[in-house]
């Protein structure tokens, strides 16, 4: 397994947003993490960056522990994340965005030049060469999106959580983004965990997802498995009238 966690717990001033959150993602899959707003999604995902910590349990990634590192660390082992809010350095060009991926992420390159060049390849495969020296500040919404996973494909990650990137996206836009996330899984050979509020996209996308409620795991299995259990419908749809 190239992610563990383990009986997770995350609590904000006593209140518990994750409440004993176990799960295993195998090298390679595209594993999913669905659940309503509130669920625990986006704090499970920052406590696999680094960016908050476990109040008890323990994360691993390729059998060690990491909890309690930077996210800089976390970053240089080789997981990435996008975030809900996409945020470029709006004065930067695209290409410039993801070089500094390249420069500072797990491949440390220490060439700026070279970091240019990789990351005008990265846009290449993420559709994005005919912007490639616009300032991201004029980029459409969609554009934006997959900026940001060019940025993490320049950490050189093993493991990439994308956090809501189909957000906002029209449904051509999500068939797009669908292709494009199948590419780069085979085109880098990436293990992805993926937050999403598009759900038919998630089924097509996993091979298996983990449901999450109030910050508890309520069911796991194959995206055919967790649409027809009647605790996953329940509390989506509540209970028949």
């Amino acid at each position: 397994m190239i992610l563990e966690v383990d009986h997770v717990t995350k609590r904000f001033n006593g209140v518990a947003a994750v409440r004993g959150v176990s799960f295993s993602v195998p090298e390679g899959a595209i594993f999913g993490l669905m659940g309503a707003n509130g669920a625990g999604k986006t704090t499970i995902f920052s406590m696999i960056a680094g960016n908050e910590q476990p109040t008890s349990g323990d994360i691993r990634f390729q059998g060690s522990s990491i909890q309690g590192l930077r996210p800089w660390r976390i970053s240089r082992l080789g997981i990435a994340r996008t975030f809900q809010i996409v945020r470029p350095f709006p004065a930067l060009t695209c290409r410039e965005n993801v070089a500094l991926a390249v420069l500072y992420g797990a491949g440390q390159d220490s060439s700026p030049a070279r970091a240019m060049r990789v990351a005008g390849e990265i846009l290449n495969e993420v559709k994005l060469a005919t912007v490639a020296d616009e300032e991201a500040r004029r980029l459409t919404l969609v554009s934006r999106k997959r900026l940001e996973i060019a940025r993490a494909l320049g950490a050189r990650p093993k493991l990439l959580l994308l956090d809501e990137v189909l957000a906002g996206l029209t449904p051509m836009e999500v068939e797009a983004a669908v292709e494009l996330l199948r590419h780069i899984h085979r085109r880098y050979q990436l293990t992805i965990v993926m937050v999403e509020h598009v759900l038919r996209a998630l089924m097509r996308l996993c091979t298996e997802i983990a449901v999450l409620d109030h910050g508890e795991k309520i069911a796991e299995g194959s995206p055919q498995a967790v649409s027809a259990d009647p605790v996953v419908v329940k509390a989506y749809f509540g209970a028949p009238q």
